[in-house]
């Protein structure tokens, strides 16, 4: 059918700060076109906190170094999204895509951090208060181009070009006072900090999909070409009373460079009335150059990778069903993390980049039954480089810890998951699901083989009860016990929600209450202990919060038009490389 459908909302919240938001979509069709689009904003302001502890020994012997800093942030975030996009039927069987995307987040943050120092007797700047201002501004650009041709069923030809532009610039500004033991000022010091990222990517994609013959047997062919470019700047400065000089060590420029050229096959048959295979190969080459301008690159790489897939099912019954596969894939870093950048918790403790970040590869096996609605399996993977971030790398002559992130040398992992429904009354309905993971993380520390295990329990239920008058109470639950994470043993952590929905009369709308986190009870935290390489660290983040939020919606407009296509684009795994 033609015409516009579409939909409005409006929201507004509080918890440590206000929240407020809104937004619309709709979706036009008139003969061979089709536009579509929507726009939604966020306004959030919170407060939260950070603190971090080390302990080391040091070098001259004596009693070990505490360094504890608080550090209690306010951010405020403005953010939007906007969508807009044309389809036109060239005809039945071929229609032409244009689609555009923006995306901006501007952070701004007041903080400050008090740091205190003891048992070092070479200490005299102890405590030391810093003021922080910071930046983080995130903007995304992405143009796609598209053109889809049906031959027939199953028979399709499909042409993807995108564009992304992003700018990441992230200024701050830290005013540091240290004092002596007894709180008299010893010396003012401000810190700049200026990074600016931007980031483009150019990605093209062709598939190609065709029958075989007998029904459900296909033939998928396609490639892909991934460019992406960007020019990391980094300047840190150090003074008293605004004169201030470049901290070389804290300062860079780094050009980076990546080619990512692919081509696939995937073949789907049915081998008998039972059984489905799927099988798939794809080989990627890749060329990265890492490097300052007019410098030898500090990374300069081409090598290429099979990927090869295989998936196995039989239907044992009309309500039982058994699976099998195996697959290898990879995860590249954040152009973001590889790109230096610096965050400061404290003028000696501080967030950083890694540029010398490599590929992680997982290769992973896994078996599922299914009985009814009821899901059970059991799954074993191997990571090899594994990427893992905030991660502690402590100084101890110099009294200055990094949390960066890092390769690990593997992460071992065998899981089993089960997933069920259940619905006590016709009023109540119950989805829950549990895994339960063994995993053991390997990591080279100061020269030396680091190894971590342990087992885990992660749960998620969510519960509905439908009651008089349209209104529906939504309960979640979610726990996950501790953990290892790199380096790092993390903490229990877990959370409650509680939604209430409410369908008013005569087709108004519907008005939803959220409470976020009841029990604020999701922060996250996590310890390192190796005493063989003097690594001693506790850090903690508060990001999660307690707020309650209200949002109205209104569906307007014909509902019989049809929906918008449904299809992803060649740059979404670029885009999840920029955080």
């Amino acid at each position: 059918d033609e015409g516009l459908v579409g939909s409005y909302h409006l929201r507004t919240g509080y918890g440590r700060g206000e929240k407020l938001g809104g937004g619309f979509d709709a979706n036009y069709r008139k003969g061979p076109w089709n536009v579509f689009g929507e726009y939604a904003y966020r306004f959030n302001r919170t407060a939260q906190l950070f603190t971090n502890y080390r302990r080391t020994q040091l070098p001259t012997g004596g009693p070990d170094r505490e360094v504890l800093t608080e550090n209690n942030r306010e951010p405020v975030e403005d953010s939007h999204r906007a969508r807009l996009g044309l389809d036109y039927a060239l005809s039945p069987r071929t229609t032409l895509g244009l689609l555009g995307t923006w995306t901006l987040r501007d952070s701004r943050l007041a903080a400050t951090s008090t740091t205190t120092i003891t048992g070092a007797a070479d200490s005299i700047h102890t405590p030391t208060v810093t003021d922080i201002q910071e930046t983080d501004y995130l903007q995304r650009w992405i143009g796609n181009f598209n053109l889809h041709h049906t031959f027939g069923e199953q028979h399709d030809l499909n042409l993807d070009l995108d564009y992304a532009a992003f700018r990441r610039a992230n200024p701050t500004n830290a005013y540091c006072h240290y004092y002596d033991s007894l709180d008299n000022l010893v010396l003012d010091e401000e810190i700049t900090v200026k990074r600016e990222t931007p980031i483009r990517s150019l990605v093209g994609q062709l598939d190609y999909q065709l029958p075989l013959g007998k029904p459900e047997h296909t033939l998928a062919l396609g490639g892909k070409l991934a460019q992406s470019r960007f020019d990391n700047e980094l300047s840190t400065q150090r003074g008293r009373q605004g004169l201030l000089t470049k901290d070389e060590e804290l300062s860079s420029r780094y050009l980076y460079d990546e080619g990512i050229y692919a081509a696939y096959a995937n073949l789907q048959l049915t081998l008998g009335d039972h059984t489905r295979l799927k099988a798939g190969l794809r080989y990627e080459w890749t060329d990265v150059v890492l490097g300052a301008p007019q410098a030898l690159p500090i990374v300069d790489q081409t090598y290429g990778n099979w990927f090869p897939s295989l998936f196995l099912s039989h239907q044992l019954s009309e309500t039982r069903q058994l699976q099998w596969s195996y697959s290898r894939r990879i995860s590249r870093p954040a152009f973001t993390a590889l790109a230096p950048f610096v965050i400061f918790l404290d003028p000696q403790t501080y967030f950083a980049g890694n540029p010398r970040l490599q590929p992680a590869y997982t290769d992973a096996v896994e078996v599922d039954y299914r009985r009814d609605a009821w899901s059970f399996s059991l799954r074993a993977s191997k990571e090899t480089n594994s990427l893992v971030i905030s991660q502690p790398r402590i100084d101890e002559e110099n009294n200055r810890q990094l949390i960066v992130p890092e390769n690990f040398d593997d992460v071992n992992a065998l899981s089993l998951s089960v997933s069920f429904p259940w619905q006590p009354a016709d009023w109540w309905q119950v989805q829950a699901q549990a895994t339960g993971t063994w995993e053991q993380s390997n990591a080279r520390y100061e020269g030396e083989r680091l190894q971590l295990a342990r087992a885990s329990l992660n749960a998620y239920v969510i519960q509905y009860f439908y009651l008089p008058h349209d209104l529906t109470l939504e309960v979640v639950g979610f726990l996950q016990t501790p953990t290892v994470y790199g380096l790092l043993r993390t903490d229990a952590r877990g959370l409650i929600n509680l939604g209430l929905r409410k369908e008013l009369p005569n087709g108004l709308g519907q008005l939803s209450l959220l409470v976020n986190d009841l029990f604020f009870t999701n922060n996250w935290g996590g310890e390192a202990f190796f005493p063989s390489v003097n690594l001693h660290y506790r850090g903690y983040y508060g990001y999660s919060e307690r707020f309650v939020r209200l949002t109205y919606t209104h569906h307007f407009g014909n509902d019989k038009v049809k929906a918008t296509r449904r299809r992803s684009l060649g740059s979404e795994e670029v885009q999840r490389r920029v955080e």
